[in-house]
């Protein structure tokens, strides 16, 4: 077979990653150069435009040098700018194949192909096919399958002869060459439209989006010109309280919309489906994704609620993936179910992950008289930010100090019940000699996890001398998430909890250490 070469449309999604990645760098430049606007505003525009087109020409050539190719064995694909470089993917270690077909692609029936492969590469995978046609994928899948299928027959060859090495006159056993895989029926949940808009209701997305719309009014007066920002400035003086007020309900109100739609659009129609050891997520609307993986790359089960979700008993599923195939940014995780009601997340993932438990017991929490050190540890953490601004207050604009200070108060006694919510929300359970629940509490935000003693790369149990007087020692358990790590600590645990949970994990180095 030939070397293939992209077709024209994947030079446009080529040149919009670049764009996009050059953002950043834009804002920077020109937030840096009007600084001076009286002589630098044009070189600024003059470097825009010159990185503008370095970006396209750069983005054509590497259009033009990228080949690939569909062969027995393997994926082959040349790319390079400068440098040639061929990479040679094998379909037997392919882990994880994600599409992506964004709405503009659809119409000419393209999408994108992220192949992942157990090797580090950063986020976008080990290769990315921009804008090839669904045959593509399918042969690879097809491929991948049947390859898994020779090796699962060749192991039961080897197992067969081993068997029958000892008996001369025995039968020889006739080993078929099919695919040993065999296809279980198909489990599929469907998100409903109520689920998917509570969903998008409930998110505190639009914290970040704010925070974003703040720096950039921050950095307002260094672009505009001069004349415009003193018309800005003293029509905002003349605004009365109410008005003011009004502006920051509305700017919330454009905040929480953006949200909603963004979420809105991102988990549009989401589905998840099984098919034999398989698991497969499709979601989007502008862009639809589909990731697949297998249930033995799932290293853990995460269980994830925030603060407003608890109020309405809704929690998220996440799957932490031995691979990079995450579909949830700012988790590293692959969503397996982004809303289902508190009491029925378990029996609904139970129909996909079987290890997973109809119910929990009540967990084995961090007691009461503990709650003091995530208080204060909280605490301390608010305070020092608290006075780190107080003190650039006073340095630089010394005439709101007193304003700063109170909501540094404000701030402090948040931390203080920050800190409360993590305690009552941290605790851990032994399920079965296979199984362990741990439950953490973030910034606001609760996650459980459910682990298999065979997933955990590490357990540790960690205490200080102070500590150890007063038997309270922290857990921590690691399991593999993408390239990465997972850290979860369940902090300030009384040490028998965290003895039984280390005798469970290795039963061998303890004599006598029965599940507790």
């Amino acid at each position: 077979m030939k070397d293939e070469r992209l077709p024209l449309a994947a030079l446009i999604l080529m040149l919009g990653q670049s764009l996009y990645n050059s953002v950043i760098y834009v804002i920077g430049l020109v937030v840096i150069g009007f600084r001076d606007r009286a002589d630098g505003g044009w070189i600024v525009w003059l470097l825009v435009g010159a990185g503008f087109l370095l970006v396209v020409a750069s983005t054509l050539v590497r259009y033009l040098r990228f080949t690939y190719r569909l062969a027995d064995s393997q994926v082959v694909i040349k790319s390079g700018l400068f440098v040639r470089k061929t990479r040679h993917i094998p379909y037997a270690k392919i882990q994880t194949l994600r599409h992506q077909q964004w709405f503009f692609l659809k119409p000419f029936n393209l999408e994108s192909l992220v192949i992942e492969t157990s090797s580090k590469n950063g986020k976008e995978g080990e290769a990315q096919l921009y804008a090839v046609v669904p045959a593509v994928g399918a042969e690879i899948e097809a491929r991948r399958k049947m390859l898994r299928g020779e090796q699962a027959a060749v192991a039961q060859a080897a197992a067969a002869e081993a068997d029958i090495a000892g008996a001369a006159d025995a039968p020889v056993a006739t080993v078929s060459s099919a695919p040993a895989e065999v296809e279980s029926p198909t489990a599929r949940y469907t998100i409903s439209a109520h689920d998917l808009n509570v969903y998008a209701l409930t998110s505190l997305g639009f914290i970040p989006i704010l925070t974003g719309a703040l720096w950039l009014w921050d950095k307002f007066d260094d672009i505009v010109p001069k004349g415009w920002e003193r018309n800005i400035d003293h029509y905002m003086a003349q605004l009365a309280a109410a008005a003011l007020l009004a502006l920051i309900v509305f700017a919330l109100i454009v905040g929480i919309l953006i949200s909603y739609l963004r979420l809105l659009q991102k988990y549009y129609q989401f589905t998840l489906m099984q098919n034999g050891d398989t698991l497969t997520a499709a979601r989007g609307l502008l862009k639809r994704t589909q990731v697949s993986t297998r249930l033995h790359q799932l290293q853990a089960v995460r269980f994830s609620q925030t603060v407003l979700r608890q109020l309405f008993h809704l929690t998220t599923v996440q799957g932490l993936i031995a691979s990079n195939a995450s579909d949830d940014e700012t988790s590293d995780a692959t969503v397996l179910m982004p809303v289902v009601k508190e009491d029925q997340a378990l029996l609904t993932m139970r129909r996909f992950i079987t290890w997973l438990p109809a119910a929990v017991p009540p967990l084995q929490p961090v007691q009461r008289r503990r709650y003091w050190y995530y208080i204060r540890n909280s605490v301390l953490t608010g305070l020092g930010l608290a006075v780190g601004l107080s003190l650039a207050i006073y340095f630089w604009q010394a005439k709101w100090l007193a304003i700063a200070i109170g909501l540094s108060l404000v701030w402090v006694a948040f931390t203080a019940f920050q800190g409360t919510y993590a305690a009552r929300n941290a605790g851990v359970k032994i399920l079965s000699p296979d199984l362990l629940v741990l439950q953490k509490g973030g910034w606001w935000r609760r996650q459980r996890f459910f682990v298999r003693r065979a997933n955990i790369q590490s357990l540790e149990v960690n205490t200080s001398y102070w500590l150890a007087k007063k038997q309270v020692a922290h857990l921590v358990v690691n399991v593999r998430k993408g390239d990465g790590n997972e850290n979860i600590e369940v902090s300030y645990l009384e040490q028998s909890i965290a003895d039984a949970v280390r005798a469970w994990y290795r039963p061998a180095d303890f004599q006598g250490g029965g599940l507790q």
